[in-house]
């Protein structure tokens, strides 16, 4: 239909000039720059018709139109591409904390890089995301522990930072106060002894000094009660510390033992006890007192009377006083527990008594196979 119209128009526009310019050359009218004129818009008209016609055929063309489709790009997701730049451009910090002392992981210690603040979990580790390159300043704290601040510089898209804090001991005031006073009580005691062979009292001495040392080294851990109360705890290793050291004094000025010490030949020879480091043990017992005291309770009683039988075979051939007096020590702090309260404190100080309890099992046992030791308590029973 558009077709049909289109060339009705060029027909008239041919035709009406055509007609005018016949007109006037008949008349002879019609200068010569009129026919010019008429030519040239005849050429005209025919140029545009010739143009229009192309443009119809490549229009109507299949392959032509196929060609016009426009193409559609590829959607982009800025979003995503702008992450993507975000994070190839930041950095990603992991911090692992540890004990200075025993190189052990700290559970639970909080560490702030600029404003952001995180917690680490049991293996020492965390970890900040998305950091900007730059220097921070980075503090790490943790109960019982010195707190350390410093400055990084992050430049890499992943930096490893290790932390090594510095444990403060527990002990304030009185605590601090009876523990010194619990080790001056057994120096104290072994000053008070006639001059006379050393041997065994200062074996009696440094079962407490041990004792104390070591009650001393695992309050600067506190990563080893993270599972009780610091405090309480303190205060049960003090307790049962001051109960083992008292009767170790007395022990060592007890006069039956003083007239084995005096039937000796007074000599130089020094014995010191077994250095007491149940660390490992002390650290499994605090993560569930409760069960611990379950499942032990019956069993170390149960070595405390072994051990009372192997006391007892010797006392045809030893003096078994010196000996025994260090077993009572152990049954003494086993008569402590009490089981009739089920509460985390109750668990806790049975735990501790315990612990102690076998550690002086050990050595009582050591003693019956110290033959220094046993020299000493054969020559006296003769």
């Amino acid at each position: 239909m558009v077709l049909k119209k289109s060339i009705i128009w060029i027909v008239l526009l041919l035709v009406v000039p055509l007609t005018v310019t016949a007109a006037q050359i008949e008349t002879k009218i019609l200068s010569p720059e009129i026919l010019l004129i008429a030519v040239l818009l005849i050429g005209l008209i025919i140029l545009g018709i010739f143009a229009y016609w192309n443009k119809y055929r490549q229009d109507k063309s299949p392959i032509k139109k196929l060609s016009r489709v426009k193409k559609k790009s590829p959607e982009v997701n800025l979003e995503v591409v702008s992450e993507s730049i975000e994070i190839l451009k930041n950095a990603q910090i992991e911090i692992n904390v540890t004990n200075s002392n025993t190189n052990k992981p700290i559970n639970k210690a909080i560490v702030r890089l600029g404003n952001r603040n995180n917690e680490t979990n049991e293996s020492g580790n965390t970890k900040f995301e998305d950091v900007s390159k730059g220097i921070y300043e980075i503090s790490v704290e943790r109960e019982f522990y010195d707190k350390i601040i410093k400055k990084i510089d992050v430049q890499e898209s992943k930096e490893s930072i290790q932390i090594n804090l510095i444990p403060v001991s527990g002990l304030r005031g009185t605590q601090a106060d009876r523990l010194n006073n619990t080790i001056e009580l057994v120096r104290d005691k072994y000053h008070e002894i006639p001059p006379s062979d050393s041997y065994l009292p200062l074996y009696y001495q440094s079962i407490g000094e041990n004792i104390i040392y070591f009650v001393e080294k695992i309050l600067d851990m506190p990563s080893l009660f993270k599972d009780v109360d610091y405090s309480k705890s303190m205060d049960e290793l003090i307790s049962a510390t001051e109960i083992i050291c008292i009767e170790l004094g007395e022990i060592m000025i007890d006069w039956k033992n003083v007239k084995i010490y005096e039937g000796n030949e007074e000599n130089n020879v020094k014995c010191i006890a077994p250095a007491f480091s149940e660390i490992k043990k002390f650290e499994d017992a605090l993560i569930d007192p409760a069960k611990f005291v379950e499942i032990n309770n019956q069993v170390i009683k149960q070595r405390l009377n072994s051990v009372d039988e192997k006391i007892t075979e010797r006392i045809r051939d030893i003096t078994i006083m010196p000996i025994s007096g260090v077993w009572r020590i152990s049954e003494k702090l086993i008569n402590v527990i009490n089981l009739g309260i089920d509460d985390a404190d109750t668990n806790l100080k049975n735990t501790i008594l315990l612990l102690f309890s076998d550690a002086i099992l050990d050595y009582v046992e050591d003693m019956l196979n110290n033959d220094q030791i046993l020299d000493r308590l054969k020559a006296s029973i003769i």
